[in-house]
């Protein structure tokens, strides 16, 4: 029986001479913390993004934490809507930096559902505050860009958590005079993480991006103590140790450095598994639908959605086949954990959580791997669509 993996990481022959060679610098001249390689993921990751500046930090998590700090003491904000389809990293980052919260519920899309954010703007009756937009798998929605304009429009401000989501962007970006336009350029601010599972990683590490000069002063010195200099003793605020390592950067600048054969990779796997699923199977596949048809992604999760008792099903049979299956984005809702306390959203998230699962893609997998995945999806669904009969 073929056994596929959930989740591989891995990386080429010369990302790993690369980026050994950048540490073995490092270690030889005794400067390992906040380097050349740290300034070279910064400078990347304004390039990549088009964005004016770019904070490295030591996780993705503490880069939303230095983003909602920056708005609580700069800009007053002291209350964040936030999708309930998102990891506890959200809600400790938005807790740590001294704001109060609720939850969201999500659209069928599995992003923050739009209507019920308006509606929780409107109940808040707060003149300002902040909604956080998780870019699941790595997709942003082709008029992404027309809802913040309207959020920023009533004095409220939007923050992207692009954990997933590093490399994607608009080809069109709708309410943004159709110009190509990167993820986490939308909001005021945008988070990314280099985790482990993510599709670019130096094992950890994250960013902050932003247009916003005194927001990316803030998180420079905030990720540092609250020192405005790197190795100053003197302390202006209150702020904690969230700078990024300078051997995980050796790996984070290879890695962006060769983001576009990363990308390239990611996509012949997507669109191997796109040419070879029935289009029975391609239907429920979340990654194909209208929402994202101006996204560019590197595809962190092939996303699949059916109704809860199917995936269930599926899951089960792709288990049989030897077939694992990658973490989902995500199996339950925040709303749904007792220790976050009580946060009211539609039953409908808790359904939407439920109904999906994600199909593995890695760097390094073959023709003959998708191949057996598909087949196995195919079969599932054809023998579901002869029951029905």
């Amino acid at each position: 029986m073929n056994k596929i993996k959930g989740l591989k990481i891995i990386f080429s022959k010369n990302e790993i001479k690369t980026a050994l060679a950048r540490m073995k610098k490092a270690m030889e001249i005794g400067y390992v913390a906040s380097g050349e390689n740290v300034k070279g993921v910064e400078d990347l990751m304004k390039d990549i993004t088009k964005s004016k500046y770019a904070i490295a930090t030591s996780s993705g998590t503490s880069a939303l934490e230095c983003i909602f700090s920056a708005l609580k003491n700069l800009y007053k904000v002291d209350y964040a809507l936030i999708t309930a389809n998102t990891v506890m990293a959200t809600v400790m980052s938005v807790e740590r930096a001294g704001l109060k919260y609720d939850l969201v519920g999500i659209s069928d899309n599995l992003m923050i559902d739009r209507d019920e954010v308006f509606k929780k703007i409107k109940k808040s009756r707060r003149k300002t505050g902040v909604v956080v937009s998780v870019h699941i798998g790595g997709l942003i929605e082709s008029d992404f860009g027309k809802f913040v304009k309207k959020v920023e429009s009533l004095g409220w401000y939007v923050v992207e958590d692009c954990a997933h989501a590093v490399g994607s962007y608009l080809n069109r970006s709708i309410g943004e005079n159709n110009k190509k336009k990167s993820v986490g350029t939308f909001g005021i601010a945008g988070a990314f993480s280099f985790f482990s599972t993510k599709v670019l990683t130096g094992g950890e590490g994250g960013c902050v991006i932003t247009k916003d000069r005194k927001l990316a002063k803030y998180c420079e010195a905030y990720r540092n103590f609250g020192k405005e200099k790197l190795w100053t003793f003197d302390c202006k605020f209150k702020g904690y140790n969230h700078r990024m390592n300078e051997l995980a950067a050796c790996l984070i600048r290879t890695e962006l450095e060769n983001i576009d054969m990363i990308s390239s990779e990611r996509n012949s796997i997507f669109f191997s598994y796109i040419s070879r699923l029935s289009p029975v199977a391609r239907q429920y596949i979340l990654n194909f639908h209208d929402d994202f048809i101006d996204c560019v992604s590197l595809h962190y999760k092939i996303i699949l959605i059916d109704d809860p008792l199917s995936v269930y099903c599926l899951v089960n049979y792709l288990k049989r086949k030897g077939i694992e299956l990658p973490s989902e984005v995500y199996k339950k809702p925040l709303s749904n954990f007792g220790i976050l306390g009580s946060h009211t959203v539609p039953m409908k998230t808790t359904n939407l959580c439920e109904s999906h699962i994600c199909l593995p893609i890695y760097r390094g997998m073959t023709n003959k791997d998708i191949d057996y995945v598909c087949k196995a999806i195919n079969k599932y669904y054809g023998q579901k669509k002869s029951n029905k009969k």
